[in-house]
């Protein structure tokens, strides 16, 4: 269902070609990378980036909001001092202005030049204004889902392959497995020079279901309707960060964070 790819995909690839290493799209067994205890020790503030749109949908700018929220409560309650996108936005929205046109007006094309200058530029100006220990992109991306009979399974949550639970799903998926169109909430955390500090997906929904023959679409109306699912995709993509906080919290030691040197 191509149609619900997020435009999340271009703001990942800019990041890229600004030097950006790592991919938001990638679930990793250590979402950290092995920088968990630098990440505990030095992140205090963390700067959100706005997220995609939902594209192919009217209300995807409002979905996209609904997400930061979370991220941004989420983070918030673990202790850790944000800055809204906004303040990024507001920025973003003056580079813009003085790079000349974002898109050619006879093709429509993305002008790649002034959008990675504009998005440098502004990113520059940000990080002076706003000086803070780690940048926050997230958005909402389609992944290939692994699907065994009536279950489906990626980044962290399972639902019926065939939409449909007990013995009549069972019997409309058979005895049958593959993969699956679905989407995830993915979460790219950054440090001060562009290195990932943390990456991870959490599972929303399926696209598509599967049939006696076939897959058929879930319908547009039934996209990003259960809050509850937002709520869950949040907090799965966030687990492993807020736990490794919690323990360094309770032990700085064990967690990887070095003891302060005794005075002299």
């Amino acid at each position: 269902m191509k149609l619900y790819f997020s435009r999340f995909g271009m703001v990942l690839g800019l990041l890229l070609s600004l030097g950006s290493a790592g991919c938001l799209t990638m679930s990793t067994p250590d979402p950290f990378a092995g920088r968990s205890g630098e990440f505990c020790s030095r992140v205090k503030t963390i700067a959100m980036m706005p997220a995609a749109p939902v594209s192919g949908l009217t209300h995807g700018a409002a979905i996209s909001a609904r997400y930061e929220d979370l991220v941004k409560e989420q983070l918030t309650q673990a202790g850790f001092e944000v800055v809204a996108s906004d303040k990024y936005k507001e920025i973003l929205d003056q580079a813009k202005s003085e790079v000349g046109a974002l898109f050619d007006p006879l093709t429509g094309q993305p002008n790649k030049e002034n959008i990675q200058r504009a998005n440098s530029n502004a990113l520059e100006r940000f990080s002076k204004k706003y000086p803070t220990d780690a940048k926050a992109y997230m958005g909402v991306v389609n992944i290939k889902a692994n699907w065994r009979q009536n279950e489906a399974e990626w980044d962290g949550v399972m639902e019926p392959s065939s939409g449909e639970a007990g013995w009549r799903g069972c019997m409309t998926a058979g005895n049958r497995y593959g993969t699956i169109g679905a989407l995830s909430f993915s979460i790219l955390l950054l440090d001060p020079t562009d290195q990932p500090y943390y990456s991870n997906r959490g599972g929303i929904q399926l696209l598509s279901h599967v049939n006696e023959s076939n897959f058929v679409d879930v319908p547009v109306k039934d996209l990003f309707v259960n809050p509850s699912n937002d709520v869950q995709a949040v907090t799965i993509a966030l687990k492993p960060l807020l736990r490794s906080v919690e323990a360094a919290k309770a032990d700085p030691l064990a967690a990887g964070i070095a003891a302060p040197s005794p005075a002299p």
